[in-house]
């Protein structure tokens, strides 16, 4: 469990996914393999004319080597305080990938053996495993911002218990954007929820609004916001599978003009601890 992966699993798993090699440039072998797969060196995949701008851009996206081992990561059920020690213990995500059975005992205490086996598998499938998840991803219109990302917040970046990935439907430039936070009980009067639609909406000419998914307030924030500039982040408390669904149709709205945007992978449900930390 205590021996580096040297030509061994790792580097089979991201081979195809062009991974850099030790000295961060790709490989002569990898180089060939990848041209022949897009047909030249710099050819691009080619984009239907009538694809929508955004849709363009995900179909061209690129993951680096080290944003790919942050998905990897956060795609497996492990705690947030694992996932932190992993990454502080191996320096970096894809140092991680590169010596993985030398973190077996964090793993292993924080998911179980059968979660490490998982994990140690999917490092040895030629890449299959990685390209299920990122397809799974596009599938679904989320572009993953790891925080070796561009666009990951900087103010998120001095927390240590910052989320090494956020998953994103929509324009992710926003996060670099003035922000200015609005959130309100599910139970607020009428009245309010008319007078904050109206703040918000002017609020959101020289702001990106920022709110939670919940009905009430949040929904005020948001719909103001849209009326206005269409400057809006969304923040739900879950994963996008689980969205509320009283505002499906309000949300659909926030993706297309704005922002989605989650700490957690697509299928993980609202936990009680969810809000404190999606607050945060």
């Amino acid at each position: 469990a205590g021996h580096r992966l040297a030509g061994g699993p790792a580097d089979l798993a991201f081979a195809s996914l062009k991974f850099p090699d030790r000295n961060g440039k790709q490989t002569k072998s990898k180089r060939k393999a990848n041209e022949k797969q897009t047909g030249s060196a710099s050819a691009a995949r080619p984009v239907p004319s009538g694809m929508p701008e955004r849709r363009k851009r995900r179909r061209n996206l690129e993951y680096s080597s080290e944003e790919r081992a942050c998905i990897w990561l956060d795609s497996f059920p492990l705690d947030k305080g694992a996932e932190r020690r992993l990454l502080e213990g191996a320096g970096s995500a894809a140092a991680l990938v590169r010596r993985f059975p030398e973190f077996r005992e964090i793993v292993v205490k924080s998911a179980g053996e059968s979660v490490y086996n998982n994990m140690l598998a999917s490092l040895s499938d030629g890449g299959e495993y990685f390209r299920k998840t990122a397809a799974e991803l596009e599938g679904e219109g989320i572009r993953a911002v790891t925080r070796a990302s561009r666009d990951y917040p900087e103010a998120l970046k001095k927390y240590s218990d910052s989320p090494p990935v956020l998953y994103a439907k929509g324009d992710v430039s926003l996060l670099g954007s003035r922000l200015f936070t609005v959130v309100g009980s599910r139970r607020t009067p009428p009245a309010a929820l008319r007078l904050c639609e109206r703040v918000c909406e002017e609020l959101s000419s020289g702001f990106t609004l920022l709110s939670g998914t919940a009905e009430g307030g949040d929904s005020a924030a948001l719909s103001g916001a849209l009326r206005g500039s269409g400057r809006v982040i969304a923040v739900p408390a879950g994963g996008f599978s689980h969205l509320p669904r009283g505002n499906a149709e309000l949300l659909r709205r926030v993706a297309e003009r704005g922002l989605l945007l989650s700490a957690h992978t697509f299928r993980e449900s609202v936990r009680p601890f969810s809000y404190a930390e999606r607050n945060k």
